[in-house]
This record gives structure tokens, C-alpha cells and sequence, in this order.
């Protein structure tokens, strides 16, 4: 049996089984069908990354869930810790679905006052032009412009 060591916080090193690709798979399967175990390779690090992904179905992207890294970005050895780590994120299912509903309503918010902010810009600039009580200024074709040359010819009000 092998072991992955793994650094956390305060410099604390954690043992971790490791596993096989296809044993951590079957484990995430486990816990939800729908969930499916991807590796990528991860430029920056010049590694392989273990991704969680989530089918929604067909035409649908999946939904990513755990992108497995340490605190540093670098990719982590696959271990079952991936799956512990999946069963805590489901233990806080609830509270993450409303920390991320409370993070969308105050972006919307924001983006709502960030565009009224520059609505009311706008209107400073332009004055009354789009008030509705004067005409919009727009272009004439070549037939008025005839026509309005030849009403002052015959010396009528143009």
C-alpha cells in the first residue's frame, strides 16, 4: 500500500491513501451518478489536474465541482482525499447553494447601480435630445432637401 503526502495549513503533513484512477472514479460514482473524474494538464504547473464534473445532460456543458489542487494552485496526487473532500462539499450543500445565491444578488445589484450610474451619465451629456420633448435629431434624405429647395424657389416659407 502507498501513501500521498500532502502539505495543509500550519505545515501539517496529512498521509493519504493513494489510489487508483479508476477506484477514485468508482468511489465518485458512488456518490452521485451524475458526477465523472477528468484529468487535464495544467500549463502552468507542467502537471496532470483531476477535475470533478457534474452531467447535466445533453447540450449542456457539465458543471465543474472540484478542481483537485493545494492552496497553491499546484495539482495534487490523486488520492481518496478527493473523495472526502466531495462528501464535505455535499455535507455544505445548503449553505455553499446560498452563499452563491447571495454572491449573484449582490453582483446583479451592483451591475444594476453601475448601469443606472451610467444611464444617468449619459443623460447629463446629451441634455434633452432623448426626453421626448424636442425631435431626435435625425439625417434627411436628398428628396426633402429637393423638395425644401424648390418651396424657396417659388419663395414659400421652408
Amino acid at each position: 500500500m502507498s501513501f500521498v503526502w500532502s502539505e495543509h495549513s500550519a505545515n501539517l503533513m496529512v498521509a493519504n491513501q493513494a489510489a487508483d484512477e479508476n477506484a477514485v472514479r468508482r468511489a465518485v460514482k458512488r456518490l452521485e451518478p451524475g458526477l465523472m473524474l477528468t484529468r487535464e494538464f495544467d500549463e502552468e504547473h507542467r502537471g496532470i489536474v483531476y477535475v470533478v464534473r457534474h452531467w447535466l445532460g445533453s447540450g449542456v456543458t457539465p458543471l465543474e465541482v472540484l478542481r483537485w489542487r493545494d492552496p497553491d494552485g499546484h495539482p495534487k496526487p490523486l488520492s481518496f482525499a478527493l473523495v472526502d473532500e466531495l462528501q464535505r462539499q455535499e455535507a455544505r450543500g445548503r449553505e455553499l447553494y446560498t452563499e452563491a445565491e447571495e454572491s449573484n444578488r449582490k453582483r446583479r445589484e451592483a451591475e444594476h447601480r453601475r448601469l443606472d450610474a451610467e444611464l444617468e451619465e449619459f443623460a447629463r451629456e446629451h441634455g434633452n435630445a432623448g426626453s421626448g420633448l424636442r425631435s431626435a435629431c435625425l439625417p434627411r434624405g436628398q428628396h426633402l432637401r429637393i423638395a425644401r429647395d424648390k418651396r424657396r424657389a417659388r419663395g414659400e416659407a421652408a
